[in-house]
């Protein structure tokens, strides 16, 4: 998983997609601005839901953190493929060092591996603080130009001020099903977060579906 999720965010790439039996191309890609967390405590969820997302098992460091992408192609039911279609994965660089070590984000309220359901087709990522400024409303209903349309070869990936302060990440999240995973990206001696992805299982590394990597 490592060398997955490396190898498709340092520049163009294939990999297999075992579940659609076809290859596929990314490309990375940075987000315009900076993800503003004041406290530090990430959230990941659904920006459609109004329950709150589960605590996670670690904070971040407070601060602005540069937010980037990968981009995979997608081919319709016509064999027409669309290059930089959907986002496959996001990156949180939340501190400078060398990460070396992928362990799965846990539910701090559930003691279990997190799973972000996607029912929107969306995904955000945010600070903790904002679900006061909530009051139970849904993301999208009390902040709703965090997610503007996308454009073909420019899926929704947006930076949007938070209410009470700092900001919020709004992304595309395939084809809203299914749940997705997240992993803090270790630094290697100290054991330090150094950021936080959501991956797309669909991405694999392989010319052949019985050849892919764990996802």
């Amino acid at each position: 998983m490592q060398a997955v999720f490396e190898r498709a965010f340092d520049g163009p790439a294939a990999f297999w997609d075992p579940e659609r039996e076809e290859r596929i191309l990314t490309e990375p890609r940075e987000v315009a601005g900076l993800l503003d967390l004041p406290t530090g405590r990430l959230a990941i969820h659904d920006p459609g839901y109004e329950f709150a997302p589960d605590p996670l098992d670690r904070d971040g460091p407070p601060g602005a953190h540069a937010v980037d992408l990968v981009l995979r192609s997608w081919r319709a039911d016509d064999d027409t493929v669309t290059p930089c279609a959907m986002i496959a994965a996001v990156r949180v660089r939340l501190r400078a060092g060398l990460p070396e070590r992928l362990v799965a984000v846990r539910s701090a309220l559930r003691n279990t591996d997190l799973d972000i359901g996607v029912d929107s087709g969306l995904v955000s990522i945010f600070d903790r603080a904002l679900l006061a400024e909530l009051a139970g409303a849904a993301i999208l209903d009390a902040v709703p130009g965090c997610a503007p349309e996308g454009t073909p070869g420019n899926p929704t990936a947006h930076i949007e001020a938070a209410p009470g302060g700092g900001s919020l990440f709004t992304c595309q999240a395939g084809m809203g099903d299914g749940s997705y995973r997240v992993w803090w990206d270790l630094d290697g001696d100290r054991g330090q977060i150094e950021r936080a992805a959501i991956l797309r299982v669909r991405i694999h590394e392989g010319n052949a579906p019985d050849q892919p990597l764990e996802g």
